[in-house]
């Protein structure tokens, strides 16, 4: 038993004999988390419980390959709405992995310097939806200045991710984290936000491999039958030949 299985026993047994599913359902969800951030904790170059508060004006829409989940206008709409009518600071923590301008590709961890924290230019991998309608709301002349000063921050981490695989993986745990928002992302967008990363790797083909493999273990195992058969029916042939020519004696 590894590690991480018996860290992962250890942390249900807490939970105890008598406890009930939604306290289970809870201590795994602790474990899960747990393991996660202990696997996925070196993709912060200044730690996981280090935050910085970010203007959301530097935050922009991650390209469709990076996250999981695409942007929802019903949910923006309904955000929007909600952040005008009561004003209020957003408690959820965002993950932000800075980018470089001219070429729009990720910077490394060893690359990301806290001097420079604040003249960065960052991709949005958690937490997009409610900064991307702060950032409006900044940017917008027509909004109270109230409004503005309300949200023109955002208490953020920083990720310094390796490449794309690395901010899908955030983006998805994170997604699971808020399951509500999950099961009411609309079929429509889920399959925009698919076609859009298909387009992104270039479209490619359907794959076929699994089916020329499986095709080809029916062909070998027909041959085998058929030789069966064959081997079968000659040595059948043979016996009752020399069966024969016994009997005859």
């Amino acid at each position: 038993m590894d590690v991480t299985t018996l860290e992962m026993a250890q942390l249900l047994n807490q939970a105890g004999p008598n406890e009930s599913v939604n306290n289970v359902s809870k201590t795994l969800e602790k474990v899960e988390g747990q393991l996660f951030w202990k696997k996925f904790s070196h993709t912060y170059p200044f730690g996981e419980n280090r935050t910085f508060l970010i203007p959301v004006t530097l935050c922009d829409c991650a390209p469709a390959h990076y996250v999981y989940r695409s942007i929802n206008k019903i949910h923006f709409k309904y955000l929007m709405s909600q952040f005008t009518s009561m004003p209020h600071v957003v408690d959820m923590i965002a993950d932000l992995v800075p980018y470089d301008v001219q070429t729009k590709k990720l910077l490394k961890r060893d690359e990301i310097l806290e001097s420079k924290i604040f003249s960065y230019k960052y991709y949005v991998v958690s937490g997009q939806h409610s900064i991307l309608v702060a950032k409006r709301i900044v940017e917008s002349p027509t909004c109270p200045q109230h409004l503005r000063d309300c949200y023109n921050t955002r208490n953020s981490r920083i990720l310094g991710a390796q490449d794309y695989l690395e901010t899908l993986k955030l983006s998805r745990f994170m997604n699971q984290l808020h399951q509500e928002v999950m099961v009411k992302t609309p079929y429509q967008d889920a399959l925009s936000q698919a076609r859009r990363q298909w387009e992104y790797f270039g479209c490619p083909p359907k794959p076929t491999g699994g089916h020329s493999i499986a095709n080809s273990k029916w062909k070998v195992i027909l041959v085998l039958m058929l030789c069966f058969f064959f081997i079968f029916s000659i040595s059948r042939f043979y016996v009752i030949k020399i069966y024969s020519c016994i009997s005859k004696f």
